[in-house]
């Protein structure tokens, strides 16, 4: 689940879930060179031989950004350089008089566009399922494969994802492009600050291709395996683990799922396995609680122990495919704080710190 895990006061443990396969094992193949780029809004279809070659993560706003706080980028001038332009420069953002109606914030907010091929083996039809997720793009994208309309993303802070599947033409080359903008828009935050709004793909992009039944990345972009902690004690945790398990063929499948948990050493200490119907077409969720005996609780760096939780989507008793999702748990903790000059984030018993205490400053 690409959406951050938070501190909460409340009893836990810790996880680190995997994604990975033992038969058909889910491929995720990163596309990160190769893409085409130009700093204008164009026809999708346009020709895009002429763009600029760029590789992602890329911003448009590499130069220009640092107008919307008064700085000049540090990453085009010597570490001197940027501090004396740094001291020099005025309390308030300086007023750049153009007539672009992009320029207004004195660096360019507004559309650009993206253009990638990508060959898809004639294998893979029929048998594969096909994904792209990007972890980000500021501000607004809207995804296009072969000209058609993949959908629309709003937020440049979050992943997402769409499927490829049925847009695709096998043993062929297709192309993907996005159409990235980072305008002022009135219902995508944040409105103002004193910080620019890069636009750009900017955070990397992959394809994940899996079976026709799979783990279904398409819930936020998340790898579609949620953790819950529904009651820890010394003797005993008890962790509910859901899936979302999504159904590719044309036909109902009745799918067998198992679940289990490692400990830091690889041994399972937990394990069950449940049978989930999912229509053709469609998702499921399913669920199963798994119990550890004698829990080893995560206390931050002094004693950073991880549990590894693996769903698996069984086909004939092998595994077709996997996920996870991580829920990094605490135990007892209060917000950071200062104290005595440092910071130490602290368990609400009062006990040991979880964090070793930084040297003040």
């Amino acid at each position: 689940m690409k959406n951050s895990t938070w501190f909460k006061s409340v009893m836990c443990l810790a996880w680190l879930v995997l994604a990975t396969t033992l038969r058909a094992e889910r491929q995720i193949l990163p596309i990160l060179s190769g893409w085409k780029f130009i700093k204008q809004d164009m026809d999708v279809a346009a020709p895009a031989a002429g763009w600029e070659s760029v590789t992602v993560p890329h911003t448009w706003n590499d130069r220009d950004g640092g107008a919307a706080s008064g700085r000049t980028p540090p990453n085009i001038q010597t570490p001197a350089e940027a501090a004396a332009t740094a001291a020099a420069a005025p309390k308030k953002r300086p007023v750049i008089k153009t007539d672009d109606p992009h320029m207004k914030d004195g660096y360019y907010r507004g559309i650009g566009w993206y253009a990638r091929t990508i060959v898809v083996p004639a294998e893979w039809q029929n048998q594969k399922r096909v994904f792209v997720r990007f972890e980000a793009v500021s501000q607004v994208a809207r995804v296009y494969l072969n000209g058609r309309l993949l959908g629309e993303h709003r937020g440049a802070f979050t992943a997402f994802c769409f499927e490829l599947t049925a847009h695709l033409t096998y043993g062929a080359t297709n192309e993907l492009r996005v159409q990235a903008d980072n305008s002022v828009l009135a219902d995508v935050p944040p409105l103002r600050g004193d910080f620019g709004v890069c636009g750009g793909i900017y955070r990397p992009v992959a394809l994940v291709i899996t079976d026709k039944l799979c783990i279904s990345p398409l819930d936020n972009a998340s790898p579609g395996v949620y953790l819950t902690t529904k009651s820890l004690t010394d003797k005993q945790a008890e962790v509910e683990v859901r899936a979302i398990v999504s159904n590719g063929t044309k036909v109902e499948a009745s799918v067998p799922v198992e679940f289990h948990i490692k400990d830091a050493r690889g041994d399972v200490v937990a394990l069950e396995q449940k049978t989930v119907s999912v229509a053709a077409g469609a998702t499921a969720s399913v669920a199963a609680i798994l119990s550890i005996r004698n829990p080893h609780r995560w206390n931050g760096r002094l004693d950073p122990y991880l549990y590894g939780v693996t769903v698996n989507l069984l086909d004939h008793a092998r595994a077709a495919d996997a996920g996870g999702a991580g829920l990094p748990g605490r135990s007892q903790l209060s917000a950071v704080g200062a104290s005595g000059g440092g910071r130490a984030a602290r368990r609400m018993d009062g006990r040991q710190p979880l964090l070793e205490r930084e040297p003040a400053a």
